[in-house]
């Protein structure tokens, strides 16, 4: 059996009318009599007790939404730390690699240079590998220079590629004009004026141009901007 319970708040105009069931209004009405409150009293505090509960849970809720977005962005933070560390302990191996290879390129045998140039070949650091290949080229029997060549080419940096397409125009003198090409197409204005300053002991025709970007260069220190 239910009863209708009715208690007014604030006003007579604002009031709540609740049905509850006839244990619970048994339970109300010996709280009535053991603290002398009324039930509407009891009620006020049994909203106001689940309301403060509902607003804590909430506000607990966003603080955690807020403390996992806090995690997942350190968490993320320390994923990319660790990847550049990986990066950079990759990059210096790598110019390990190509160290070791130069050093030991006027050692090695002829059965031992397809190993080596497969070696360098491998070099993840573009930079790197130009260096390794480079240092191989004067040592690379002439079955193994279009190898050497097909790998220059798969180089995406155009200083990189420059440095060992250089390398190979001592084997290969008609790959002069492919270099300058790469040079002309470097970005860097510094990295373009060490190439074609290198490239003009082979292509005298380019000291003008080696000459004017290593004035923009200095032009750049000092923040004149050239075209």
């Amino acid at each position: 059996m239910s009863e209708l319970l009715k208690v007014f708040i604030m006003t007579s105009d604002n009031f709540i009318s609740a049905r509850i069931s006839a244990n619970l209004l048994k339970r109300v009405q010996e709280y009535t009599q053991v603290t002398g409150e009324t039930k509407t009293d009891i009620l006020i505090k049994a909203l106001t007790a689940y309301l403060d509960s509902y607003k804590a849970i909430k506000d607990n809720s966003n603080s955690l939404e807020k403390k996992v977005d806090e995690l997942e962005k350190t968490c993320k933070a320390l994923s990319n730390h660790k990847n550049d560390s990986m990066r950079e302990r990759h990059h210096k191996n790598d110019l390990a690699c190509a160290k070791a290879l130069k050093e030991l390129a006027s050692y090695l045998t002829p059965a031992l240079l397809p190993e080596a140039l497969e070696t360098a070949c491998a070099i993840e650091d573009e930079l790197a590998r130009a260096k390794a290949v480079k240092a191989l080229v004067n040592h690379l029997p002439q079955e193994l220079l279009p190898s050497a060549l097909e790998t220059t080419r798969d180089i995406e940096d155009d200083f990189a590629r420059a440095k060992a397409m250089m390398a190979l125009a001592s084997k290969f003198p008609k790959l002069l004009p492919e270099a300058l090409q790469i040079a002309r197409n470097i970005k860097d204005g510094s990295n373009r004026a060490i190439i074609l300053s290198e490239l003009t002991a082979h292509l005298p025709e380019v000291l003008d141009e080696a000459l004017e970007a290593v004035r923009n260069i200095n032009k750049a220190k000092y923040g004149v901007i050239t075209q």
